[in-house]
C-alpha cells in the first residue's frame, strides 16, 4: 500500500507557496520558509490543496538561483502552472526532520494548536501567528468572533505538546 492511502489534514505542514508561473514550460517560482528549505529540497512529492484535498505532485526538478524554481509533473505550460498560483505547498510531517524541535521558530506548526491556561483553562485555537518587534503573537478567536492576541514568550509557556496539539501557558491576570 502506498503511503498516500489515507492522509489527513493534521499530517501536513504548510512549507511555502507557489508565487507565479515562470517561463513557458510549466515551471513555477515558489517561496519556501527557510526552516523547511532543506527538507523541501529532498522531497520527491509536494502536496497542493485543491478543493479541500491535499493532492500529491511529483517534483521533476528544483533549481535555486536567486529564486526557487520548481517543475511539477503534469504542469507542462505556463497556463497549467498558473492554475496553482498562490497555492500553498505542503509536506507530510514525517518528511520534515525538525517537526517537534523549536516549534516557536516554525510558526506554521502552531496553527490550529489549542492554548490552555493554568488559571483560565481552554482559551481557543490559534488561527495565525504574527511577528511583532518584541515577540511572536498567537491570534485566536474568542466566543464573540473577536481576535485576541496571546504573546508567545518562553516565560509564559509551560510546555508544548506536538502530539496533543496543545500549548500549556501561564498567562498573566487581566490578559484575557
Amino acid at each position: 500500500m502506498s503511503k498516500f492511502k489515507r492522509l489527513y489534514k493534521s499530517k501536513f505542514t504548510e512549507v511555502g507557496i507557489i508565487r507565479r508561473s515562470h517561463g513557458y514550460k510549466g515551471h513555477g517560482k515558489i517561496s519556501v520558509d527557510d526552516s523547511y528549505l532543506d527538507d523541501f529540497k529532498k522531497q520527491k512529492f509536494v502536496f497542493i490543496e485543491i478543493d479541500g484535498y491535499k493532492v500529491p505532485f511529483r517534483i521533476e526538478e528544483i533549481s535555486e538561483d536567486r529564486d526557487i524554481i520548481i517543475k511539477l509533473a503534469g504542469c507542462d505550460s505556463s497556463e497549467e502552472m498558473g492554475r496553482y498560483q498562490l497555492s500553498a505547498l505542503h509536506l507530510l510531517n514525517e518528511d520534515i526532520e525538525v517537526i517537534d524541535s523549536e516549534p516557536l521558530s516554525q510558526p506554521n506548526k502552531l496553527i490550529n494548536m489549542a492554548i490552555i491556561d493554568k488559571s483560565a483553562g481552554a482559551i481557543g485555537s490559534i488561527i495565525r501567528v504574527d511577528d511583532y518587534p518584541q515577540q511572536k503573537m498567537a491570534i485566536i478567536l474568542d466566543e464573540n468572533g473577536k481576535e485576541v492576541l496571546i504573546p508567545l514568550h518562553d516565560s509564559l509557556i509551560d510546555s508544548i505538546s506536538i502530539e496533543e496539539q496543545t500549548i500549556y501557558m501561564n498567562l498573566p491576570e487581566g490578559l484575557l
